[in-house]
């Protein structure tokens, strides 16, 4: 599988997350600081369109293809939120119609041949207060300072591309690309723990995680089990000691993320058959 979706999403990505944090000297703007939601979504963008030879999915046809929208349209929404937060309330909202929508599409498999009755009902509500929890949390944890919160978050991407590598290749590849993020941010903090080095970045990194996560139950062969491991990784940086603001206090959280990581990445590996496949 070509290389060339990694190395184009880590190139945006890398000038991306640089732009988002060199007001080293001076104060950083609205916009400036909140450019790490755009980082994703242009990342995304490169990936993607990369992986599919530079075909834009439309009109969207498969699960995927929807994710493949919804990711720039989010980044896009938290980006301007961010630069006028006193719409704060409003982005929430928004986030979370985009999410529902998204849920109804990208499952309508499930929802209308799988799924009967109150199961349908159920699953799909479950799915979306998840998913709304999983998107509140990772936007607190973007405002968090210090290393700790990127630290927990390159574990997740990395332990997620390496859960799906063996059902979802392509999947893999656009995890690995978009973990120069979260990468870029804990340089950054260790340099200068007193920055935010997630901020506007961590909500649409969870669309990124949780979507093809979610993907990757549904339609590959990820368990239950690591999806959940996954995703708990990301909120490891609450366990940093002194704040967070120290270099040292993104040991425990990148350790406790990283094993949760390698636990999914255990529990994802399919066993060969008799036959070696």
């Amino acid at each position: 599988m070509s290389l060339l979706p990694l190395l184009a999403g880590f190139l945006i990505a890398a000038l991306g997350t640089a732009y988002g944090q060199r007001p080293f000297v001076a104060a950083p703007s609205a916009r400036s600081a909140w450019s790490g939601a755009a980082t994703v979504g242009l990342a995304w963008l490169a990936s993607y369109l990369v992986l599919e030879g530079g075909r834009w999915p439309w009109p969207p046809r498969e699960a995927q293809h929807y994710l493949a929208l919804a990711v720039p349209l989010a980044s896009a929404a938290w980006w301007l939120a961010g630069a006028a937060e006193r719409h704060a309330a409003r982005a929430y909202v928004v986030q979370g119609m985009g999410l529902s929508v998204f849920l109804a599409l990208a499952l309508r498999v499930f929802l209308e041949h799988h799924w009967e009755g109150s199961e349908r009902i159920t699953r799909f509500a479950s799915l979306l207060a998840g998913g709304l929890a999983f998107l509140a949390c990772a936007a607190a944890t973007g405002r968090r300072r210090g290393p700790a919160a990127p630290a927990a978050w390159l574990a997740a991407f990395v332990g997620a591309a390496l859960a799906l590598a063996q059902s979802w290749g392509s999947a893999a590849l656009l995890l690995g690309a978009l973990a120069c993020v979260p990468g870029g941010a804990l340089v950054t903090c260790l340099w200068r723990p007193e920055r935010q080095g997630l901020i506007g970045a961590s909500l649409p990194l969870a669309w990124v995680l949780g979507g093809l996560v979610l993907l990757g139950n549904h339609y590959a062969q990820l368990p239950w089990s690591a999806a959940l491991l996954l995703l708990l990784a990301t909120q490891a940086g609450w366990l940093a000691r002194g704040g967070g603001t120290g270099r040292r206090s993104a040991w425990i959280p990148a350790l406790v993320a990283g094993g949760l990581a390698a636990a999914a990445v255990r529990l994802s590996l399919v066993e060969p058959g008799p036959y070696g496949y």
